[in-house]
């Protein structure tokens, strides 16, 4: 009977934490759609300035990034400007779990899973030096809201390496709901600070 109360409460708490992550990538969501081409330009490149500063991203020789998607801060400047001088790294959706393989310029993409470009090179296992993910909202004790596939929370389980997250200044929120298996980063550039 204490097994099954257990459980009850735990699922019940599972689902209430579910629906508070829902309202908040809804609401997240709507003020990202809002922003213009030229204000997602101009924010982006703000975040990437300060992320370029980070000591983290100064010794790393491998950055693992990800490719924008509707609105999200864009990488895109970060990429170009860096893949001759750092190996830069992108996520590929396979199954339930992310591979990784290196940027080696535009011809070497495709558009893969959910309409993110992919490269098609050769998959990487070497070691990453820095993590830049993305999220729908983070908050200030480093706890990231993603798009709820859970696909970075899998990835980043294995991982002791630094992990930046990056965001507008209105994906910066007062609490993210979060459980156990929810993976923090250990910092979080806006095109404003730098937390953590």
């Amino acid at each position: 009977m204490r097994h099954f109360l257990t459980q009850w409460f735990q699922d019940r708490r599972y689902r209430r934490i579910g629906r508070q992550k829902d309202n908040l990538r809804q609401q997240v969501s709507r003020q990202r759609k809002s922003l213009s081409h030229e204000q997602v330009l101009e924010l982006s490149e703000q975040v990437m300035q300060k992320l370029e500063t980070l000591p983290e991203f100064e010794r790393a020789q491998s950055v693992m990034v990800y490719y924008p998607l509707r609105n999200e801060v864009s990488t895109l400047g970060l990429i170009e400007r860096w893949y001759d001088k750092k190996r830069i790294l992108l996520p590929v959706i396979n199954g339930s779990k992310l591979d990784i393989r290196p940027y080696e310029g535009q011809e070497n993409m495709m558009v893969g899973s959910y309409g993110i470009m992919e490269p098609t090179t050769d998959l990487y296992t070497g070691p990453i030096d820095l993590i830049v993910i993305p999220g729908v909202a983070f908050d200030r004790s480093l706890n990231r809201l993603g798009r709820g596939k859970g696909y970075y929370d899998r990835f980043l389980h294995h991982t002791t390496r630094p992990i930046v997250g990056i965001c507008y200044d209105f994906q910066l929120v007062e609490e993210v709901p979060s459980l156990s298996h929810d993976h923090r980063v250990t910092r979080i550039v806006t095109p404003t600070e730098i937390v953590g």
